[in-house]
């Protein structure tokens, strides 16, 4: 989520090269991508991954990378459990385009 902390999203690139891989070779694998439903989104902040710096995974604001082009951190940009009953307008008002 965060653009300066790039290890999930190599994460995720490994887990599509494993399923990929995997599919047709190993049952338990097959079975999971025939019958779920995955989406793998390997970057949600590509503008602050553009500006960190390798080595340096620290910091919370937009220079380091951690926030987007709207100088939000995205990871607190999500609905939480206490807007559960709010209708889907409210839940989305002001949200980042990540967010929605």
């Amino acid at each position: 989520m965060h653009g300066n902390e790039p290890v999930g999203r190599e994460l995720l690139i490994h887990l599509a090269q494993y399923l990929l891989r995997s599919y047709g070779g190993i049952d338990t694998i097959t079975d999971l991508v025939d019958n779920t439903d995955i989406t793998l989104i390997p970057t949600i902040n590509p503008d602050g991954f553009d500006r960190s710096i390798e080595g340096e995974c620290y910091g919370g604001d937009y220079q380091t990378g951690r926030f987007n082009e709207g100088n939000k951190d995205l990871n607190r940009d999500f609905p939480t459990w206490r807007e559960v009953n709010s209708t889907a307008d409210h839940i989305f008002m002001n949200r980042q385009p990540e967010t929605k």
